[in-house]
């Protein structure tokens, strides 16, 4: 008897499941002129899409999102540039940055462990509106564009446009009082005109192609201008105006003064002030930036050479130095920088000791880059606290220590909680510096210290990327190392970082562990942990050391 309930609920099964798979079946989406085949099961007559599927991931890739699921598929957590979306099964609501909602245009499911979202929903998530069908079965995606925003920044006016994917656009054409971008593929549900803050008026129009243009017409003469974001997907429209820059100056710049000595200078500010440095070898030339000051320099020393330059809509005071060792040191608790001159001797003894910002190359040379500092906290750990830059300049000093004892020559690129350039730098600027510490000493090997993140505590282990061919041979080494830690491995991973396309020798970027999963945060946060971290990355670079 039991034999043949056995057998009669199998062949239900198999009948149940020969239903499920012809229900089955394939949506065609066309996308900027590229073609994503998604899967997708038909449930109570609606099409449900293969989170899970490769085009589909690559589609989520493609459009700047992240989508992270909970353990049991009941809530899906979407995250891009400044914003988490959070869906919920049963809940007919969008829930935006955990205040506001939207109405969703369909539901999430969960089925034998695979996780699945209704078509319509999943084109809302991604930004997408669905324009027609072609040939049958293909559907024609287009961008929904966002509204633009107005925002005051310390420099001026700006307007951001916070583009969700990698929308097609480009500049038409710019005057003193207006500016014009066409958008590709793309599609304005809103006004055709209106006011932004009521200064700026924005007028919207839609062409041929579903080309999507924006005219901005600006009050008064503000000089409009590209700014890049390297790492986002926005179009940022930077506003110059003189009185404006003028009076920001007056409450946030700084007073300095450089005093010359026989053995170097002493800068001395009336508060804190940013700063940054590099130095080319072959030409035995120091330069040193700050940002912000509020007037001009007057120095009468035949060694040193000042110069005034803007990048971005911020004035520089750049000071070289013609020498060829030295020290910099910065006072923590008053606004004074010196600029010493020493010996050979002098810099390789302060060097070993590892109280020195000088160059002294003999050998085999390192750089480590602790990610992050200064205004960039990185990400953070919800369970413990910590912050990634925090984290990653410890590791770092810790590192450069034993690696310094093993015989190298180490530079780290900031051995203080500052950033690299100076503070509110563009992105552009403060990752190159990161490289030009490494490019102007040609070093042997560069490694970028940092610590990985999710919108899910669920994801967690160690991933070393790399770029260049060059850079195999240095992350090969660096592969699995940390699988002594306990940290799942998630191996070798090929990705165009900044740092690694503009780094001359070979080069990688170390995420430890994820900072944002309970367990590996906990190791992160520990002082034994991150000692751990550095003796193993450093027994794993004593083979090329010797090499």
């Amino acid at each position: 008897m039991r034999l043949n309930k056995i057998t009669y609920f199998c062949i239900l099964f198999l009948w149940v499941m020969s239903v499920a798979l012809a229900r089955e079946g394939t949506i065609t989406c066309i996308l900027d002129d590229h073609e994503f085949k998604l899967p997708f099961v038909l449930m109570d007559d609606k099409k449900f899409i293969d989170s899970d599927d490769l085009q589909v991931r690559q589609m989520i890739y493609r459009n700047g999102k992240t989508f992270s699921w909970s353990n049991s598929g009941n809530i899906l957590m979407v995250f891009s540039s400044g914003e988490q979306l959070t869906v919920t099964d049963g809940s007919e609501l969008i829930e935006r940055n955990g205040k506001e909602s939207v109405r969703a245009e369909g539901s999430i499911k969960s089925l034998d462990n695979k996780f699945y979202i209704q078509q319509e929903l999943f084109f809302q998530l991604l930004d997408l509106v669905a324009k027609d069908v072609v040939d049958g079965d293909k559907i024609e995606l287009l961008h929904r564009l966002p509204e633009p925003q107005f925002v005051l920044s310390d420099f001026g006016p700006r307007i951001i446009i916070d583009l969700k994917g990698k929308v097609n656009w480009q500049e038409v054409s710019r005057k003193d009082d207006s500016f014009k971008l066409v958008f590709k593929n793309s599609l304005w549900d809103g006004e055709s005109s209106k006011h932004l803050e009521g200064h700026i008026n924005l007028t919207v129009e839609s062409g041929k192609d579903d080309e999507v243009t924006f005219t901005f017409n600006f009050p008064f003469k503000c000089h409009p201008k590209l700014q890049n974001a390297l790492q986002r997907e926005d179009v940022i429209i930077t506003c110059t105006l003189d009185r404006y820059r003028q009076k920001n100056n007056e409450e946030s710049g700084n007073l300095l003064e450089v005093l010359s000595q026989d053995d170097g200078w002493q800068l001395e500010a009336d508060k804190h002030f940013a700063y940054y440095w590099h130095f080319c070898p072959d030409c035995q030339l120091l330069t040193l930036d700050i940002p912000h000051l509020n007037q001009k320099l007057n120095l009468d020393d035949p060694r040193v050479n000042i110069s005034n330059y803007s990048y971005s809509a911020q004035n520089i005071t750049r000071l070289e130095f013609r020498m060829d060792n030295f020290i910099i040191s910065a006072d923590e608790r008053e606004p004074l920088l010196s600029v010493k001159i020493v010996s050979d001797g002098e810099l390789q003894e302060l060097s070993s000791r590892g109280h020195t910002a000088g160059y002294v190359v003999n050998g085999k040379c390192i750089v480590i880059d602790p990610g992050h500092g200064g205004g960039d906290r990185g990400c953070r750990s919800r369970h413990w606290g910590t912050c990634e830059k925090e984290i990653t300049l410890d590791v770092a000093l810790r590192l450069a220590e034993i690696l310094k004892n093993d015989g190298w020559e180490v530079v780290l690129t900031r051995e203080t909680d500052r950033d690299v350039s100076w503070l509110g730098s563009p992105d552009k600027v403060e990752l190159q510096s990161r490289c030009d510490v490494a490019n102007d000493i040609e070093a042997d090997y560069f490694v970028s210290l940092h610590c990985n993140a999710n919108v899910s505590s669920r994801p967690n282990g160690s991933v070393i990327y790399w770029y260049k061919e060059d850079d195999l041979e240095l992350a090969n080494c660096l592969e699995d190392v940390l699988e002594e830690m306990d940290f799942y491995q998630w191996g070798l991973m090929r990705e165009g970082f900044y740092i690694l396309r503009h780094t001359d020798m070979p080069a990688v970027l170390v995420e430890m562990a994820f900072l944002t999963n309970y367990e590996d945060g906990k190791v992160l946060s520990s002082s034994d942990g991150r000692q751990k971290i550095a003796e193993i990355i450093a027994e794993s670079l004593r083979e090329l050391r010797d090499k």
